[in-house]
This record gives C-alpha cells, sequence and structure tokens, in this order.
C-alpha cells in the first residue's frame, strides 16, 4: 500500500513604482509532500495435497514514511518603456532562492506470526531501521534585456549569476549568459497577402549556457 498527499501554497504581490513603466514583483511558493509505504511478503507453499503444508521463501513486513519541504522565493522588478512608434525596451533583474529538505524513514522486520496481519509489531524474526535525510539550496541573480525594433526585429540578452550548495565552496558559482536574435517574417509587408496561411511566423537564432546541479 502506498499514501501520498501534498500540499502547496504560492504568496505573491506586485507593486507598482512607476505607473505603467516599473513594478516590483514578489513570490514565495511552499511545497510539502508526504508518502507512505507499508507491504508484506509471505511464504509461499510448495506442498502437494492436503497434508503436506512444506513452505518456501520467508516473510516480512515493511513500512516507511518519508517527508519533502520545498521552498522558491522570487524577487525581480520589470522595466517597460517605449520609444515613438518603433523601439520597446524590456528590462527584468532579480533574486532567486530554493532549498529542498527530503526525510525518510524505514522499519523491516523478519519473521510475521501471521499472514493475515503482516505488521511489524507481529513480528520475532530480525528488525532493520533506516534513515535518509539530503538537502540542497541555489541562490542566484538574473537578468533580461529585450529590444524590438518595429515589431519585427527582436534582440534579447539573458545572464544568471547561481550557486548550488552541492559544490564545494570555492566552486559553487558560476555565471550563465545567453543572447538572441529574431525576426518577425509575419509583420513584412511583403506577408500580407499570406495572413491567412501564416497567423505566426518568426525566425529565432540563439546560443547560450545554463548550469546544472543534477549531480
Amino acid at each position: 500500500i502506498t499514501e501520498y498527499s501534498s500540499l502547496q501554497s504560492q504568496f505573491t504581490t506586485q507593486i507598482e513604482l512607476i505607473k505603467d513603466k516599473l513594478t516590483w514583483n514578489n513570490d514565495f511558493t511552499f511545497r510539502r509532500g508526504r508518502q507512505d509505504w507499508n507491504w508484506y511478503r509471505t511464504k509461499y507453499q510448495i506442498g502437494y495435497g492436503p497434508g503436506d503444508v512444506r513452505e518456501q521463501g520467508d516473510n516480512r513486513a515493511y513500512r516507511s514514511n518519508a517527508i519533502e519541504n520545498y521552498y522558491v522565493f522570487n524577487s525581480y522588478m520589470k522595466f517597460n518603456q517605449k520609444f515613438g512608434n518603433d523601439h520597446d525596451l524590456s528590462v527584468t533583474a532579480g533574486f532567486n532562492q530554493e532549498h529542498n529538505r527530503y526525510n525518510s524513514f524505514s522499519a523491516e522486520r523478519l519473521n510475521v506470526i501471521s499472514a493475515s496481519l503482516p505488521t511489524i509489531a507481529l513480528a520475532t524474526g530480525d528488525q532493520y531501521v533506516n534513515e535518509d535525510i539530503s538537502e540542497w539550496a541555489v541562490r542566484g541573480l538574473f537578468y533580461r534585456l529585450n529590444y524590438i525594433f518595429k515589431d519585427r526585429y527582436i534582440v534579447e540578452f539573458n545572464g544568471r549569476y547561481d550557486g548550488s550548495s552541492k559544490f564545494p565552496s570555492d566552486q559553487r558559482w558560476g555565471f550563465f549568459p545567453s543572447a538572441s536574435v529574431a525576426w518577425r517574417v509575419d509583420e513584412e509587408n511583403f506577408m500580407s497577402g499570406l495572413t491567412d496561411v501564416f497567423s505566426q511566423l518568426k525566425l529565432r537564432a540563439s546560443i547560450g549556457s545554463l548550469g546544472n546541479q543534477a549531480i
């Protein structure tokens, strides 16, 4: 039998510092998951006929419980500005932090007395316990700079400066930039006759790097 339950809550705020131009955004997310395992194994009969009660294998009961807590906090500012009819500028910069902790405990015991009541409390054999704890955290700064000319030509720069607790303190941080250019072909005059064919047509090229803590 496996049971799993999860609870997640998110809180957000947005403060407009300059009307229609500059906003300060914050969000906090909390997720708590809990999982219970409860299983048992019994011996199986290998005898032939009513009088042959031979059995093979072993019987045991197992029980475990795991809890995982995950926290995320983001705080960032967004700036938007239009210059004339042809120029659009958008800038985002902020802070990100995540923390995860996993804790599990298990117990197992052999020689269950009754197959109809297969629990650890009703077992007489060797018993084993185990505990598993893992924890990690990340913290970083990020930015995005986006410029659009005449709703057709787009240039964007992104960057993150991230640190992970999974690495040694002197090798924990790294900078990961990226850049892209795009062309909204469907906004060109020569595409006016193809609006029924293409709702949107954009060509995009990008290059960059991202950090990886999946080790």
